[in-house]
């Protein structure tokens, strides 16, 4: 067979072995301040189920049937879109303009300082008062390389929640044929500004009862110590010796009441893991296994952090899906980001967007067994 042919051929195999994408479809899921607000649900071949609404940007659904076949949902949220508005607890959306803390709210750029709108104690967290999780997003369907994404938009304007600058945000979400939901995002500016966007996920592979006996592994051989207030010191701490060391894989309960200053402040994990061989491309951060479903988990992100959450301050008395009371440790938040507070420290990686750069965060949740 000529050269030409082998190549043609390898080309076709190729294209035939890559399952299609999912189909997209689009219900009405209430209104908030007169605006419609959309369900969108993704299906593929394999049973996977995921659902978003363009209240917040939020995933609303993930699910996966597990070992027995069971249909298993592995993110928190609420059934009902008015609990969702409701929320304090950042439960499935976006957070911006900035995730995560900067410290009393302040930053400078070129000089000038500015000053954020304070949500957590002197601090600004997760975008602010009425950050990125709580606006309405325009949103629709789009066919693409065999199946359907749903892209959705929202333009900030200059000073909203003390933010300078004008910025428009798109999001595509896109669940493919092999259980890798993928979250892109995109956004420019008129002038510079300070970015850092990520959906804020709470997971349970198991579906229900606690994270305790999952099984944990994150790529990154140094972690962010912090202040009372859970706000980075500036330091890299390497994890070797410390409850913080997950590089290879441990239950996330064996450390988590270890007697080591850097869990006091907040009860158990609330830090940022620095990432291994940051370059800026996709890597994995991330594997989670549900110790009683089966189910897997890897995150891949082009980010240099990674934010892991032991859900220390659920109490129960958040309500989530089928009446459902999130107690301690029933739930775990997993943050692909830049650096908590980077804005504020030289040695962290670059927060600062500026006219004519485009800032883009790409992340992929794959779900096996």
């Amino acid at each position: 067979m000529k050269k030409s042919c082998l190549i043609f051929f390898s080309f076709i195999m190729a294209f035939a072995s890559c399952k299609a994408g999912s189909v997209v479809t689009q219900s009405g899921w209430g209104e908030v301040d007169g605006e419609g607000i959309s369900l969108y649900t993704f299906e593929n071949e394999n049973g996977m189920v995921v659902a978003v609404s363009n209240f917040g940007a939020s995933i609303v659904k993930m699910a996966i049937p597990d070992v027995g076949g069971k249909l298993t949902d592995v993110v928190g949220g609420y059934d009902a879109l008015a609990e969702l508005v409701a929320d304090k607890s950042y439960q499935g959306p976006l957070v911006g303009r900035y995730a995560n803390r900067i410290k009393d709210g302040k930053f400078e750029i070129d000089g000038e300082s500015y000053q954020l709108s304070i949500n957590e104690n002197t601090n600004h967290i997760h975008g602010g008062i009425s950050g990125f999780g709580k606006k309405v997003w325009a949103s629709s369907i789009v066919a693409k390389n065999g199946g359907d994404v749903v892209v959705m938009t929202y333009t900030s304007e200059d000073g909203e929640e003390g933010y300078p600058g004008k910025m428009t945000v798109t999001v595509e979400f896109d669940l493919d044929g092999d259980n890798n939901f993928a979250v892109e995002i995109s956004a420019v500016c008129d002038a510079a500004t300070v970015v850092n966007l990520t959906p804020h996920l709470y997971f349970n592979l198991n579906g229900e009862g606690s994270v305790l006996d999952h099984r944990f592994k994150i790529n990154g051989s140094a972690y962010l110590p912090t202040d009372a207030q859970l706000i980075p010191t500036g330091q890299l701490t390497d994890v070797t010796g410390t409850p913080f060391d997950f590089r290879n894989f441990k239950k996330i309960g064996q450390d988590i009441n270890v007697k080591n200053p850097d869990l006091v402040f907040g009860g158990g994990y609330d830090h940022n893991w620095v990432i291994d061989g940051f370059d800026g491309t996709m890597r994995e951060q991330c594997h989670l296994i549900g110790d009683k479903s089966g189910i897997q988990m890897q995150i891949f992100a082009n980010q240099p952090g990674l934010q892991f959450y032991s859900g220390n301050f659920l109490d129960g008395s958040i309500t989530g899906k089928g009446s459902v009371a999130y107690g301690l440790r029933s739930l775990i938040v997993l943050e692909p980001q830049n650096f908590p507070d980077a804005p504020n420290h030289e040695n962290f990686p670059n927060a600062v967007l500026r006219p004519g750069e485009v800032y883009n965060s790409k992340i992929i949740y794959r779900l096996t067994l």
